[in-house]
């Protein structure tokens, strides 16, 4: 075993900044070169609404009802600022905005069903295969 010293204590600590400065500066290189990610910053777990139950806040989701739809297509974005959070559509007018709701016209289909191709369509089998 090996005794613990001035100099090896050191050593971790500079690991551990090194490790820190490089994970901080990738997450800025990563945002930087990415126009599809607004911002990395972290985010709480608690006060955050995730909609669908997948770990991912609402306001980073992309498909924040989990259908497989973007909230950008769900949403009509008549307010032309391309978020679907604010002035949300609600085709069915059932109270649920059209980015959280599942079957957005209320004909008891669920989006994820009318947004295939018919000619291949493939229903939802319950199972997780990944």
């Amino acid at each position: 075993m090996e005794n613990i010293t001035f100099f090896n204590l050191k050593k971790s600590i500079l690991g551990l900044l090194l490790l820190v400065l490089g994970f901080t500066i990738y997450l800025s290189l990563v945002s930087a070169n990415n126009p599809n990610i607004k911002n990395l910053e972290m985010y709480p777990v608690s006060g955050t609404t995730d909609s669908d139950g997948d770990g991912v806040p609402d306001n980073v989701d992309l498909d924040s009802d989990n259908d497989g739809i973007l909230d950008s297509v769900e949403d009509a974005n008549l307010d032309g600022d391309d978020n679907p959070e604010t002035n949300p559509t609600d085709t069915d007018g059932d109270g649920i905005v059209n980015y959280l709701d599942i079957d957005s016209d209320g004909d008891g289909l669920l989006d994820n069903y009318e947004a295939q191709n018919f000619a291949n369509v493939q229903l939802p089998s319950g199972e997780d295969t990944d």
